[in-house]
C-alpha cells in the first residue's frame, strides 16, 4: 500500500508540474481564481491519470483492505454512537460509528451543493469500518474531481478588472488604483463592510473545523480555527480504558490527535 501511495502522489504531482512549474501548486492561486486556464491537452491527461489511480485503488481495496489480517487486526470496537454525541465527535470517525453527519450535505459550502457524491456510514463501529470509510472516500473524490473537470470550461477566462493586477508569477502590481480595485472585489465576494464577524463551519478531513473571522477598519483583527483534537484527546483517554495493550497503537493512530493543538 505504501509503494502504491508514492506512486499515486508522483503522478498527483507530475499534474502540478505540467500546470504550474511546481509539484505543490504554489503560487498558482491568485485573487480571483487561478493565474492560468487549463487547456484541453492537461484536461484529457488528468482524466487519464485519474482513472489509472482509480483502477490501481480498486486492486488494492480487494487484495489488501478485503484481506482477513487487517479484519483481524482492525476488529476491535471504537466507542457507541451515545459517547459520540457526548463527545461531538464529527467527521469519518462519527461516521464509522453509524452517525450520518456531513456537512457537505446538510450545509453545502464551496460547490458541493452541484455535485453528486455518497456519504459512506459504518455498520459495526469497528476500527475496520474506519478504514473501509477513508478508503471509500478516496473514491468519492475522485468522483467529484471528473464533475468538476468535466463540467470545466477550457480557454481564457481571466476577470478583466484583475488582469491589470494579476501576474502569472507570485509578485501583484499593485498601485494606488488596483489596490483600491482588489480591496472592493474582495468586499464585495465576503460581504464585508466596516465591521465585520463571522463563523464558518466546513467539513475538513479529519471532523468539523470552525473559522472565526472579525474584521475591523479594513483589515482583519481576529482570525481563529478550531478543530476537535482537543476533544478527541479526552474521549481517547476514556475509550482505551478496558482495552489490550495491543490496541493502543492502531487507536492512537485512529483518532489522528493533533498534539500540537492540543499543547497550545
Amino acid at each position: 500500500l505504501y509503494s502504491h501511495c508514492l506512486l499515486w502522489e508522483k503522478r498527483i504531482q507530475s499534474l502540478f508540474l505540467s500546470y504550474c512549474g511546481n509539484e505543490f501548486g504554489a503560487y498558482c492561486i491568485k485573487p480571483g481564481g487561478v493565474f492560468k486556464d487549463i487547456d484541453q491537452v492537461w484536461l484529457a491527461r488528468t482524466l487519464k491519470e485519474i482513472h489509472q489511480i482509480e483502477h490501481s485503488l480498486v486492486a488494492v481495496y480487494r487484495n489488501l483492505i478485503l484481506g482477513s489480517s487487517l479484519k483481524e487486526l482492525l476488529g476491535f470496537e471504537l466507542f457507541s454512537k451515545n459517547i459520540a454525541d457526548l463527545w461531538c465527535v464529527t467527521g469519518p470517525l462519527a461516521r464509522a460509528v453509524g452517525l450520518n453527519m456531513d456537512l457537505r450535505k446538510s450545509s453545502p459550502f464551496y460547490y458541493y451543493s452541484d455535485v453528486e457524491f455518497d456519504v459512506p456510514i459504518g455498520a459495526k463501529g469497528l476500527a475496520y469500518d474506519l478504514l473501509l470509510i477513508r478508503f471509500e472516500e478516496i473514491f468519492q473524490s475522485l468522483k467529484i474531481i471528473v464533475q468538476l473537470l468535466d463540467n470545466m470550461p477550457t480557454g481564457s477566462f481571466l476577470l478583466e478588472e484583475l488582469s491589470t493586477i494579476v501576474s502569472t508569477k507570485s509578485e501583484l502590481d499593485l498601485t494606488e488604483d488596483s489596490g483600491k480595485n482588489l480591496t472592493e472585489t474582495v468586499q464585495n465576494y465576503m460581504n464585508i463592510g466596516g465591521k465585520f464577524s463571522r463563523k464558518n463551519l466546513i467539513e475538513g478531513s479529519n471532523g468539523i473545523v470552525a473559522l472565526t473571522l472579525d474584521y475591523r477598519n479594513q483589515s482583519v483583527n481576529r482570525l481563529k480555527m478550531t478543530t476537535q483534537s482537543f476533544a478527541l484527546k479526552a474521549l481517547f483517554e476514556r475509550a482505551i480504558k478496558g482495552q489490550e495493550v495491543s490496541v493502543l497503537p492502531p487507536m492512537f493512530a485512529i483518532f489522528d490527535i493533533n498534539l500540537k493543538e492540543v499543547e497550545r
